[in-house]
């Protein structure tokens, strides 16, 4: 749950503040036992993930879209950006997350856990017709989704994968029945993001809200207003809810927040 989630958390930093003992300690004593509970616990950004993972919105056109998180909301959540990156490189690595590229933003990402991400192929897969298309979804996933770390491929690569398969497609059907289903999106050089299939209105979600968000700060006086009014506010072109749009601005540092004697403000930083 989400207290549990939080309570964590608050017990790894309270453990890891506590002070080292003075005496020398023996050699049986060097590793010290708040330090192996300490490492038995997930991480800050593996915690985040999941509190985030359950508030994701729940709509009728996201029932088939299992929970995405974005790296800003992460980053809102954890201060140290650099332990946010290095752990999820570290799980990207151990395929307990999917990483994707959010195409249209210069430098933001989204992640799926891997379970998630499993779940949507299933979703797809009931919808495919022809039994020629599954099998090829089942072995992308197979030979890209559970081996290929990086959030692009280049096509010479995908080529090398799909190797075997050309016996039974060429590789420009291949190509063009992967982007069709949308596990692949083409880039700008010689090659393909991986991608979550059917996340299209959620990508337009993002950037709408965010958008009416920037605007109705930008109507306000010194471009500001107290945190607990704005999350009261309804964002209209947008399902996701105006909490899920203010960590994300909060995070890509487009808003700060700010302590003030009257409670926290939001201000729009100069875009």
């Amino acid at each position: 749950t989400n207290r549990t989630n939080m309570s964590i958390l608050g017990l790894k930093r309270k453990l890891a503040s506590q002070p080292q003992p003075s005496k020398v300690p023996r050699i049986d004593e060097i590793e010290d036992r708040s330090g192996l509970f300490l490492s038995a616990l997930p991480s800050d950004t593996e915690v985040s993930i999941d509190i985030l993972r359950s508030k994701f919105p729940k709509h009728q056109k996201l029932l088939e879209l299992p929970p995405v998180i974005l790296q800003t909301q992460l980053y809102y959540l954890v201060n140290n950006h650099t332990d946010v990156d290095r752990s999820l490189d570290m799980m990207r690595r151990k395929k307990q997350i999917m990483y994707f590229k959010i195409i249209s933003a210069q430098d933001e990402y989204m992640l799926m856990k891997m379970c998630d991400f499993e779940l949507k192929l299933k979703y797809v897969k009931a919808k495919l017709q022809d039994q020629k298309d599954i099998e090829l979804l089942d072995f992308y996933y197979h030979n890209v989704t559970t081996k290929h770390h990086d959030v692009a491929i280049s096509s010479t690569r995908l080529e090398e994968i799909f190797s075997p398969y050309k016996a039974k497609l060429k590789f420009e059907e291949i190509v063009s029945k992967l982007l069709e289903i949308g596990v692949l999106v083409r880039s700008k050089t010689d090659g393909f993001w991986l991608s979550i299939p059917e996340v299209g209105f959620f990508l337009k979600c993002i950037y709408k809200g965010r958008k009416e968000l920037i605007n109705i700060l930008k109507k306000l006086k010194y471009h500001e207003a107290f945190f607990k009014e704005v999350e009261k506010k309804k964002i209209r072109s947008s399902v996701l809810g105006t909490d899920f749009h203010v960590k994300d601005l909060i995070g890509a540092q487009l808003v700060d927040k700010i302590p003030s004697p009257s409670g926290e403000l939001l201000r729009l930083r100069n875009i």
